[in-house]
């Protein structure tokens, strides 16, 4: 029996007449259905087997990927300090490390890179000696005798008391 519901539907009363109206199909077969599923499976194979490929290259992507961070042991970090790497010379100590496959605290025993690191020292040592520019140079300490002799040429006194007293004692001892 329907009835009707407030917006003007109809409202089934039995589940029997619920479950005739969602099935409109007729039974499939047991081969029908397996068939179906057969589908299904190779269709989830197919999905599966492109997931397992798309991870795998993001896996291998991944470990291609130089990494920015350099993992140093503590005893990686206390060699490079007692072999007084400078830190301009940590990046090449650790790449000279991966080529030789090595730890950093086995490779700093490395010949070739004892040269290199001697060298690059060397260089610094001669760079900073010849750095001519940027030092700054100390004031002059002007003698008395100079105030004196710019004093009687010019007539430029100091502007200080320490020069004026300076200045008088010269100019006593001259006399």
């Amino acid at each position: 029996m329907d009835e009707n519901n407030q917006d003007g539907s109809e409202v089934l009363e039995t589940t029997e007449e619920v479950a005739e109206e969602t099935i409109e199909t007729p039974e499939e077969s047991a081969e029908d259905r397996l068939t179906r599923i057969e589908a299904e499976k190779a269709e989830l194979e197919a999905k599966n087997k492109q997931l397992y490929e798309r991870a795998k290259k993001a896996e291998e992507a991944k470990k291609a990927e130089p990494s920015n961070e350099t993992n140093l042991s503590p005893k990686d970090f206390l060699a490079l300090t007692e072999h007084k790497v400078s830190s301009e010379d940590f990046d090449e100590v650790i790449r000279v490390a991966k080529i030789l496959d090595k730890p950093v605290h086995e490779a700093l025993r490395d010949a070739t890179l004892k040269t290199i690191l001697e060298q690059r020292t060397e260089e610094r040592r001669t760079a900073s000696a010849t750095n001519t520019r940027g030092s700054s140079r100390g004031a002059a300490k002007v003698s008395g005798d100079d105030l004196l002799r710019r004093a009687e040429a010019t007539g430029e006194v100091p502007d200080s008391d320490e020069g004026m007293r300076a200045l008088a004692l010269a100019r006593a001892q001259g006399k």
